[in-house]
């Protein structure tokens, strides 16, 4: 998995702070074989006091002074928090569509990348969440990636 620099060494801090996250958009689309121009990295983080204490640490610890002024939101469903610009910005999304994070990370899919592992949301649970987003660029990646499949076999979980 190709993350540069920034991207890599903010993750090498998430996991050494212990920060429960998972790799999601564009990235995960072109992990699970699809590569495509993206203008973010987005995460997705569990949405706790712990987790968000976490995040702000390794945030402070990566150089992001105000860090801690978003302590709160990360403690709040549908809060996105934006760091940087385009094509190196950084997008923390405390919810995403169509599914939960309790629900994805015991699925989720270590990537490697050169000496570090990282947290990519799984196949089934992506597909879920481009259906429920429904967003031309999100049907047009279930599309490419051919999960419409996997998007109905996932949907009977939730029978």
């Amino acid at each position: 998995m190709n993350l540069n620099t920034d991207f890599q060494e903010l993750l090498r801090r998430f996991e050494s702070y212990g920060v429960k996250y998972l790799i999601v958009g564009g990235y995960a689309v072109a992990y699970h074989g699809f590569p495509r121009a993206t203008k973010d990295l987005d995460l997705f983080v569990e949405c706790s006091p712990d987790n968000a204490r976490r995040i702000v640490d390794a945030l402070v610890d990566f150089g992001f002074s105000g860090a801690a002024t978003v302590e709160g939101e990360l403690t709040k469903i549908n809060s996105i928090i934006r760091f940087g610009a385009p094509p190196n910005q950084i997008d923390v999304l405390t919810t995403i569509s169509g599914v939960s994070f309790e629900e994805c990370w015991p699925q989720r899919i270590l990537a490697e990348s050169g000496d570090f592992m990282w947290p990519i949301i799984s196949a089934p649970d992506l597909a879920r969440n481009k259906k429920a987003a429904r967003r031309l660029r999100d049907l047009a990646d279930l599309e490419d990636l051919g999960l419409t499949d996997q998007v109905e076999s996932s949907d009977s979980r939730d029978e």
